[in-house]
């Protein structure tokens, strides 16, 4: 099934949200670390990332934080490896690269926190 993933910025408060939750699924937890809150659904599926001070992030990691206002597309990455799941984000933008997206790293977490 497909999910559509909803995105949304938030220029005044500088909130970057990226939530791919189906109608059907609820939130029942949220892990806010840093300045990232990572919503789950009581079986352990992360179904919503949301960053603060967003286009300092992006600036962290070398990305125009212009970026964010041009957002066409987005979507959570999750990545089990051996003992840990990567976590992070794709944006696709015209501002970004010559392919047109990048990848956005935020987070591992050991494997038994999260569902993959």
């Amino acid at each position: 099934m497909d999910v559509k993933t909803k995105i949304y910025y938030d220029k005044d408060y500088d909130q970057l949200l990226i939530s791919q939750k189906q109608e059907n699924e609820k939130i029942k937890h949220n892990f806010m670390f840093d300045d990232f809150t990572i919503s789950l659904t009581g079986s352990g599926k992360i179904v919503a990332i949301e960053v603060f001070s967003a286009s300092e992030y992006l600036d962290e990691m070398g990305i125009n934080s212009k970026t964010l206002e041009n957002i066409q597309s987005a979507e959570i990455i999750i990545e089990p490896k051996r003992d840990f799941i990567f976590i992070g984000f794709m944006i696709h933008s015209n501002l970004i690269t010559k392919e047109g997206q990048i990848r956005v790293p935020l987070a591992t977490l050991p494997r038994d926190y999260i569902k993959a």
